[in-house]
């Protein structure tokens, strides 16, 4: 049997879901059949449209590929009624935890507890081990996060998502243009929004700031490697961070990423606010600078929390689909 996995790559849903399939489709090609595409909606016609791996549009290629027997894995937030229609008859897994497939999923599997809506006879494996991440991961060690703390300014580094539609991005800059003295700055962002680009170069120059700006292309933990600390928006990124082992802050505005990065602030391992809570993130940043043995307790808390989970979600996941008869050796 055939796995096509089906990824949202939109305004929407920003890169999360792209990056997190495309490493699912890297393990899985090496042993099974499988063809990866990711569908988004164009903002002047609001039409949804799929493509290949290689961005070509395919939806009468893929219409024919989902009339014979087939698995769909499935990570996305809003596919588009119309289509669901022609895959749910299909074996569907979702690894989202709020996609509009898990209602006709055989199958969810996610790292935390599902928010949309699910069928009863729908098989859930919701647990911390089955994190997928969106970039592949290199484990900090103590001693070299131990080399960076000691440096007189703390690196920061700062990555609110893929589509950052209310450039959170310029207003943490602002916020930190207060300890400019004190800080150097790695920004990941997606340049193909200019007019956000432009507006966050134009405040670094016209400041001073200190800081490198890096297009989203690039792995998110090779720019973030030397840094102390990381600001983000939540999400997936949020629990690689764990796993990577840098402390962060996490800046949300969205109640369903809130209960989704909740699960690790729960766990005291990170920390979440509102874009509104601006003093309580400055005082907040301010206490590490001050005292960054902080900052090294939050690290060894990282670390300890990871070292007690076997993470190998792509195997997890095999051998979940194999058991559910979803696939076949």
């Amino acid at each position: 049997m055939e796995i096509l996995i089906l990824a949202q790559k939109d305004l929407k849903a920003g890169l999360g879901h792209y990056n997190r399939s495309r490493l699912l489709y890297e393990y899985f090609k090496k042993k099974y059949p499988v063809k990866y595409y990711t569908f988004k909606k164009n903002l002047f016609n609001k039409k949804t449209y799929i493509y290949d791996k290689k961005n070509k549009r395919v939806e009468d290629f893929f219409s024919k590929r989902v009339k014979q027997k087939c698995l769909i894995i499935s990570d996305e937030i809003s596919f588009p009624k119309n289509l669901i229609n022609k895959i749910k008859k299909n074996d569907i897994c979702s690894i989202s935890p709020k996609g509009n497939l898990n209602k006709f999923a055989k199958l969810i599997y996610t790292r935390t507890k599902i928010i949309g809506k699910k069928s009863i006879s729908t098989n859930i494996s919701s647990n911390i081990n089955n994190f997928l991440p969106g970039s592949k991961l290199k484990k900090i060690k103590k001693k070299n996060y131990f080399k960076h703390l000691r440096k007189k300014k703390l690196l920061i580094g700062i990555s609110m998502g893929g589509y950052d539609n209310n450039n959170y991005t310029l207003a943490i800059l602002k916020l930190l243009f207060k300890l400019n003295n004190n800080l150097s700055l790695h920004i990941l962002l997606n340049k193909r929004n200019y007019s956000q680009f432009k507006k966050i170069k134009n405040y670094i120059h016209k400041k001073k700031i200190n800081a490198k700006l890096y297009d989203m292309k690039k792995n998110t933990w090779t720019i973030f490697k030397k840094c102390t600390l990381v600001l983000l928006s939540g999400g997936i990124t949020a629990f690689e961070s764990v796993f990577v082992g840098i402390p962060s802050i996490n800046i949300i505005n969205d109640p369903q990423k809130k209960m989704l990065t909740s699960y690790l602030e729960k766990k005291k391992i990170t920390k979440i606010f509102k874009i509104h809570n601006k003093y309580k993130i400055l005082n907040l940043i301010n206490n590490y600078f001050i005292n960054k043995k902080l900052l090294f307790e939050e690290k060894k808390k990282l670390d300890k929390f990871a070292a007690k989970i076997k993470l190998d979600p792509y195997k997890r996941l095999e051998n979940l689909l194999l058991k559910k008869k979803l696939i076949y050796n």
